[in-house]
């Protein structure tokens, strides 16, 4: 264990932040749809009508289209099967539009390629499971364009890459902003490693996800699951009863509560302990409600919504 000394503990009592927090819709995971739910949710659209009036023209033309069964799939299912309907249509069928994407999402050239790697294992899996019309659903989709809902669903099986939910987020005008190392960032432009038992790094990284709380939005990852993070509180009290005196070494808890919307259960899950609070993975994103507007008139021209 990381130890502190005194002085670093009461520095770090003494900054101790103001509270955090995003009005957030709780929205359920289809499938292994986690990161698209987290994003939906990220995205706030019942705080903004023109992109709630603009998904639900995007949901009712893909259930219309593939005929996607509105009494198995709720309108949260049917909104997440229609965003990564959006996906693979940009990727492969509008592939001039994903160009547009790029002064707002620096992987535009990677992304299909991506997408294209992860179908070899998606093909294996699904076969294994007896649905083997996801080989000629993958044909058609390549060479034609064309989106089953075998294969959508198929895809919605798959665990999101960031790569996958920065694009789906650019698209809506949430924009990943890479964090510098140096100022809490890591090699690859996300928060890791939040710890009071690093004070000063500690005090950094929760600042800086504080402020992207309040003016964008910060995704989390945590063992292959993906979260919205809704809020940092302060917990000091309970914090010092634990402590105890200025001489602790060993700091099990935080001295913040991180909140976050949990997909996987529909409820808002809150973390306290320093252990699991190191794991999670924080990317962090800003609003460019000018370029969401731009993109969404563009997709109610092309797809007619």
């Amino acid at each position: 264990m990381i130890s502190i000394n005194k002085f670093q503990f009461r520095g770090l009592i003494q900054s101790i932040m103001a509270l955090a927090k995003s009005e957030m819709p709780l929205i359920s995971q289809i499938h292994n749809s986690c990161g698209i739910s987290s994003v939906l949710m990220a995205l706030k659209p019942d705080k903004n009508k023109l992109l709630d009036l603009g998904l639900r023209k995007l949901e009712k033309k893909v259930t219309k289209a593939l005929k996607i069964s509105t009494e198995r799939f709720d309108f949260q299912d049917r909104m997440q099967f229609a965003v990564a309907w959006l996906i693979l249509h940009v990727i492969f069928a509008e592939t001039d539009f994903s160009t547009l994407l790029a002064p707002f999402f620096s992987d535009v050239d990677n992304i299909k390629l991506l997408i294209e790697s992860k179908f070899d294992e998606m093909v294996v899996y699904q076969k294994a499971r007896g649905n083997a019309k996801v080989v000629k659903d993958l044909e058609r989709l390549t060479t034609e364009g064309e989106i089953s809902f075998n294969f959508l669903e198929a895809y919605m099986e798959e665990q999101k890459t960031d790569m996958e939910l920065k694009f789906l987020g650019a698209m809506f005008g949430l924009v990943f902003v890479a964090v510098p190392e140096g100022t809490g960032g890591s090699p690859l432009g996300y928060v890791t490693r939040v710890d009071p038992r690093g004070p000063e790094d500690y005090l950094q990284k929760v600042g800086l996800l504080a402020k992207h709380i309040m003016n964008g939005a910060v995704l989390a990852n945590y063992e292959f699951h993906w979260l919205a993070l809704r809020e940092i509180g302060k917990r000091l009290q309970d914090f010092k009863q634990e402590a105890k005196s200025e001489s602790i070494e060993v700091i099990s808890t935080t001295p913040h509560f991180f909140k976050f919307n949990n997909p996987l259960s529909g409820m808002i899950l809150s973390v306290t302990k320093a252990d699991i609070l190191a794991k999670y993975n924080f990317y962090c994103f800003e609003f460019n409600l000018e370029q969401q507007q731009k993109f969404l008139s563009i997709l109610k021209n092309r797809l007619k919504l």
